[in-house]
């Protein structure tokens, strides 16, 4: 009845010191998918989330129960004419309350995040990342001087039920099936089309947001 008492929680930290949140929006305008901007010392920081299916569509992609993995994609970027530190951590705990310690360990994929109950989150990075990876306590920390015009990127995968975190599709496998899956689901609702592509996005995230609330 207390879900959040032995909820898990990850809990990113962009930069050194005050970050400020320069813009907040949904993927494609509608998706049910949040991608945040931020700002910390002319480095930019892109937090994208959604949760996708995870298994082959079958003959009905908007079927409910599907087996599904959240995955949150974090890019930084410095946009400046001369090389600039960046600094990504995500704090992994298994009780949201408590604030216990996931384990981290390194994995060919690349970092196996795990609680007493199993593993619970994959983290994988880019191979020609300019940022060196060190682990402290239930924290990843992904750090260094990043180039200008230089671009880092990594991803977590974060288990639902009893998903294989080491073998799931790619991202942009998953990428697509997120968007397949909304578009399927929407197929048969009243389709409304207007001379403002704005408005448009409006109403299509509002009947996504009526369909998630049912």
């Amino acid at each position: 009845t207390d879900w959040f008492k032995n909820a898990g929680e990850l809990r990113p930290e962009f930069g050194e010191g005050p970050t400020q949140l320069i813009r907040r929006h949904l993927d494609g305008g509608w998706l049910p998918s949040p991608v945040m901007k931020f700002l910390n010392e002319g480095v930019t920081y892109f937090e994208h989330a959604f949760v996708a299916p995870a298994d082959e569509p079958g003959t009905n992609a908007a079927r409910l129960n599907r087996r599904s993995v959240c995955v949150i994609e974090f890019t930084l970027n410095n946009e400046q004419a001369k090389e600039s530190p960046a600094r990504l951590a995500l704090n992994f705990a298994v009780n949201s309350r408590e604030k216990t310690a996931a384990s981290i360990v390194h994995c060919p994929q690349g970092w196996l995040v795990s609680g007493e109950q199993g593993p619970l989150a994959l983290v994988t990075s880019t191979a020609n990342s300019d940022l060196t990876a060190t682990i402290e306590e239930g924290k990843l920390v992904l750090a260094g001087m990043l180039p200008s015009q230089g671009t880092a990127r990594c991803v977590v995968y974060l288990r639902a039920q009893d998903e294989d975190l080491l073998n799931l599709p790619s991202f942009a496998q998953l990428r697509v099936a997120f968007e397949s899956h909304w578009n399927a689901v929407l197929a048969p609702a009243m389709q409304i089309a207007t001379p403002d592509p704005l408005l448009n996005d409006i109403i299509r995230s509002s009947q996504v947001r009526c369909l998630i609330d049912a």
